[in-house]
């Protein structure tokens, strides 16, 4: 449950689960197969938008040359879809709001160099939550209502093999930085994101779907302890 005082509040629970991972990490793939099976699934934003910039006749580079900017894009595009979902209405969400736009926001404010990690803690001592709210990013009209609605749950693909392709500038290292501050980011807004093993398509699947089935009664530990004894 979100325990951040921005979310203690007036929270909107919904029946949206989150399935978001570094760059190359399997998304697609895995909630295309699960669209498939017939699951209600929200695509990434992001590339929806490279994708209709490129057909403008937009270069990549031009795209994310102000990474900023076209994260600020990207909430816009995804905080649309999202408001237009019923709370009630079950749907996995290829990456959040809530937790995906701020790591990608964090990743130049506390990562300046390579030798530098995230805090340990998610707690105010760290500063970076002060640092968080004192952004236009949290500021806008749009943030909070987008805020106040609650996920049903979190779940990050560990990671594949990084592979680039035609909408991606970030490297491999980026992709490791990247998952290491959406699971900072989900807990610092107050979730406890559960890990997807790397496995073949079905498997992971049928790993969430089990997990959603279990969590829809129980707590993310109580759901760990189900399933170990499946």
């Amino acid at each position: 449950m979100p325990e951040m005082d921005l979310l203690n509040s007036g929270l909107e629970k919904t029946n949206w689960w989150v399935v978001t991972g570094g760059p190359s990490s399997g998304k697609s793939t895995l909630l295309t197969y699960m669209a498939f099976k017939g699951h209600r699934v929200i695509p990434e934003a992001a590339r929806v938008l490279i994708d209709l910039k490129l057909s403008r006749g937009q270069t990549l580079a031009q795209i994310r040359q102000d990474e900023s900017l076209f994260q600020d894009q990207v909430f816009d595009m995804k905080a649309g879809l999202e408001s237009q979902l019923s709370p009630n209405q079950e749907a996995l969400l290829e990456r959040g709001s809530h937790g995906d736009t701020l790591a990608y926001k964090l990743l130049g404010m506390i990562w300046p160099d390579k030798e530098h990690t995230p805090p340990a803690d998610y707690s105010r001592r760290s500063g970076i939550l002060d640092r968080i709210e004192s952004t236009d990013f949290l500021g806008r009209p749009e943030t909070t209502y987008i805020l106040k609605r609650q996920y049903a749950g979190v779940f990050i693909l560990n990671r594949l093999p990084f592979v680039k392709d035609y909408a991606r500038t970030e490297d491999d290292l980026q992709a490791e930085r990247i998952d290491k501050l959406l699971h900072y980011s989900y807990r610092l807004l107050g979730y406890q994101p559960i890990d997807v093993p790397v496995a073949p398509v079905d498997q992971r699947a049928n790993f969430i779907r089990r997990h959603i089935q279990i969590l829809k009664t129980e707590s993310v530990k109580d759901c760990e302890q189900l399933l170990k004894r499946w």
